[in-house]
């Protein structure tokens, strides 16, 4: 049994065989929804810390996870759905402690969670 998943995935684009992409992940914590802002509420430091504790953990331990990307079908079985792509992520080293964990450039992270 897989330990994460998503039951329906939505791509912006289509996809191509012919280019290459690129694949990040975030530790996150899922906040509360807020509707004045329509965006997810930024987490706390304490919530930060905890991810960056499971980051670390994750480092440590050599830690990767794979991504399997599987066409939704008719099936009843998920074990039917045709694979379309494996994304294996590998964990990053840590970055140097003098950097900020400010918010990158608009638009160059689509993170709602406050990363």
């Amino acid at each position: 049994m897989p330990h994460f998943s998503k039951a329906t995935l939505k791509l912006k684009q289509d996809l191509s065989v012919l280019k290459e992409y690129r694949a990040t992940a975030y530790v996150n914590i899922r906040t509360q929804w807020n509707d004045n802002t329509s965006r997810y509420d930024p987490m706390t430091e304490q919530q930060k810390a905890i991810c960056e504790d499971l980051y670390m953990q994750m480092v440590r331990a050599g830690a990767e996870i794979g991504i399997t990307l599987a066409e939704r079908t008719g099936a009843q079985d998920v074990r039917e759905f045709p694979k379309v792509a494996y994304i294996p992520l590998f964990t990053n080293a840590p970055r140097d402690p003098q950097q900020s964990y400010a918010p990158a450039k608009k638009n160059e992270l689509e993170d709602d969670i406050g990363w």
